[in-house]
């Protein structure tokens, strides 16, 4: 901002505080493939006529 209005405004400084928890959240699914994921989409319609999805790879 200095350079930009030539010295007649001020940019503050910026300050990050640290987050008290995690912003990471644990994930809902098991770690796969996706060959895996269409290999077990095919097992699911040849047995149930339907596709399962996701479920199956839950934790």
């Amino acid at each position: 901002m200095h350079a930009f209005s030539n010295d007649i405004s001020r940019s503050i400084e910026h300050r990050a505080a640290a987050p008290q928890e995690s912003r990471i959240k644990p994930g809902r699914y098991r770690k796969f493939s996706f060959r895996e994921y269409r290999q077990q989409i095919q097992k699911d319609v040849r047995a149930t006529g339907d596709k399962i999805g996701l479920s199956r790879f839950l934790l």
